[in-house]
């Protein structure tokens, strides 16, 4: 994944073989962007708590000039221990790279997001980043291809002053959009333009 997460304005890339997979279990990396190019001799390994799920997507959630990293953890529980309900992280960007202080957590239980958490749901399955409401900060778009028996949804997650919130999020399935259907795995793929 590129983007400009120390806010230089030179792009950097994250690489991912998993939090935890790795000499000082630190596996996810950045590689800084400088003016010379790629630094690949110096690349600043993640030193936060270790994180369920794989690095999905960077873009700059908050405005603060520094992209975040969107965490993808499709095998996250639901209540009762019902396994692939799935859930998203947000690690915040800094001029000292990726950190675990101030991560969100969203889920199909999260306050004030429509929908419960539901097993096989595989909520974070895609995301696609974009100002959806046209406000200048780019919103989340969350696939959620196995919700109600394979239909399928979106959630609909919206930028706010300090990264993401529920306030106004939405669920959006085939039968929303006048299309009913079965098996529609509707946002297992999503795409969007990229937004800072």
């Amino acid at each position: 994944m590129v983007g400009d997460i120390n806010g230089d304005g030179k792009d950097d890339v994250v690489t991912d073989t998993g939090f935890t997979d790795g000499p000082d279990d630190a596996r996810l990396r950045t590689y800084p962007g400088t003016a010379e190019g790629l630094d690949t001799d110096h690349p600043v390994n993640w030193t936060g708590k270790a994180q369920n799920g794989i690095a999905a997507r960077l873009t700059d959630i908050n405005g603060d000039g520094h992209d975040d990293l969107v965490v993808s953890d499709t095998d996250a529980e639901a209540p009762g221990g019902y396994n692939d309900a799935g859930a998203i992280t947000v690690l915040k960007g800094t001029k000292d790279w990726l950190t675990d202080a101030g991560a969100q957590t969203f889920s199909l239980d999260t306050e004030g997001v429509p929908g419960d958490m539901v097993g096989g749901d595989w909520f974070g399955d895609a995301i696609s980043p974009a100002d959806y409401n046209g406000d200048g900060k780019p919103d989340l778009a969350v696939g959620v291809p196995n919700r109600t028996e394979g239909a399928g949804a979106v959630a609909l997650l919206y930028a706010g002053a300090d990264g993401l919130t529920a306030e106004g999020s939405a669920l959006i399935g085939p039968g929303d959009l006048g299309s009913p259907a079965t098996d529609a795995a509707f946002g297992k793929e999503l795409s969007g333009p990229a937004t800072k």
